[in-house]
């Protein structure tokens, strides 16, 4: 009988992939601190195999964050944040660590530009 992943394990696959990437760790980096293959950790990205609640605390630790930020459940209704939605996008991950690198005069100049990018394209911000 095939495993069955819902999207709620996807979602939090997801969480972690970012916040993995967040904090420039590589699936390997994660894997030995859990004492599992890198293989197995984008299984759990991935959302095709589920975290255990012991495993999501260690990596929480690692990561630095709040178990419930990884599953989702840090405050928002439902268990879901829309404004995190976005983060799940690598692309978005990406831009996110490249504006971190700037010096903070710059990195609001640019964040200023980008958001009047994105609001030329018609998003509401």
């Amino acid at each position: 009988m095939p495993r069955f992943h819902s999207p709620t394990d996807e979602a939090i696959g997801a969480r972690l992939r970012t916040y993995r990437q967040a904090a420039r760790l590589s699936q390997s980096d994660v894997g030995k601190h859990l004492g599992v293959t890198f293989q197995q950790i984008q299984k759990y990205e991935n959302g095709k195999n589920r975290l255990s609640g012991s495993r999501l605390v260690e990596v929480s630790r690692l990561l630095k964050v709040e178990p419930g930020v990884i599953l989702g459940t840090n405050g928002a209704a439902g268990g879901t944040n829309e404004h995190f939605d976005a983060l799940t996008d690598r692309n978005v991950v990406k831009m996110v660590i490249a504006l971190k690198g700037l010096p903070k005069p710059r990195r609001t100049a640019v964040a200023i530009a980008v958001l009047e990018l994105i609001r030329a394209f018609g998003a509401k911000a």
